[in-house]
């Protein structure tokens, strides 16, 4: 099966348990390709993405290159701090191909676009000057099926995704989360190779706000990969 229009996956099985999922089969052996795609269709009909359930990146072992035959198959682990009550999802998809929770193929799906991971712009023209990584909030809205509102005489943009509310405001490093004040944080990396949170105020961008990705990823529970040279967002 295709994950998303890239390298064509073999999956052996996958396991499911209250507080841990597990994909084996076929993967890409480098550890800069995407993690395998999963979504969970829920029993009130709603299709959550693993952020949406929880779920964090575990483990990813690549013994690869992976072997189709199950010789040596890479193992994707994903754990989940909350419980997941499995007796609320209806199926788990795979990319674009549903399965029941007894392994029944139940076909092809196609979602929303936004669902799926996306390439963004970063650091070109004034964006740079929002700090290492910064994207326009304009586009990653857009992409992402969000609300966003421009406020050009405050200088503000307001973006709300999956009920969240983000209002950032040209050259403060203070944002609105759902009202409550939050700084504007990214990760720099020191001469020492250390990383550091220093605080990064967004800025006006092409008749918009810029801000550091890392921040929009933190309010609004997204990851972000560098693949091939662009910057990828995983919803």
């Amino acid at each position: 099966m295709d994950w998303n229009g890239g390298e064509e996956v073999f999956v052996d099985h996958v396991e499911i348990g209250p507080t841990r999922f597990t994909y084996v089969g076929k993967y890409p052996d480098t550890a800069s390709s995407l993690a395998p795609l999963v979504f969970f269709r829920m029993k009130d009909g709603q299709i959550l993405t693993r952020k949406q359930m929880g779920l964090e990146l575990e483990m990813r072992d690549i013994p690869g290159p992976a072997n189709v035959f199950g010789k040596e198959l890479a193992e994707i682990v994903y754990t989940s701090r909350s419980v997941m009550d499995l007796t609320e999802i209806a199926s788990v998809i795979l990319g674009t191909a549903e399965f029941s929770l007894n392994g029944e193929p139940l076909g092809e799906v196609q979602m929303k676009e936004q669902l799926y991971p996306f390439s963004i712009e970063v650091g070109e023209g004034g964006a740079e000057y929002a700090g290492p990584y910064a994207a326009s909030m304009e586009e990653l809205c857009k992409k992402l099926g969000a609300e966003y509102q421009w406020d050009e005489i405050n200088k503000r943009a307001t973006g709300v995704y999956q009920g969240i509310s983000l209002s950032l405001t040209a050259g403060e490093s203070l944002a609105l989360v759902n009202g409550e004040r939050k700084e504007i944080e990214t990760r720099v990396r020191g001469k020492d190779g250390v990383f550091t949170q220093v605080p990064m105020p967004a800025v006006e961008y092409h008749g918009g706000i810029s801000a550091a990705i890392l921040f929009f990823g933190e309010v609004w529970g997204l990851e972000f990969q560098v693949l091939d040279g662009e910057i990828i967002v995983v919803p």
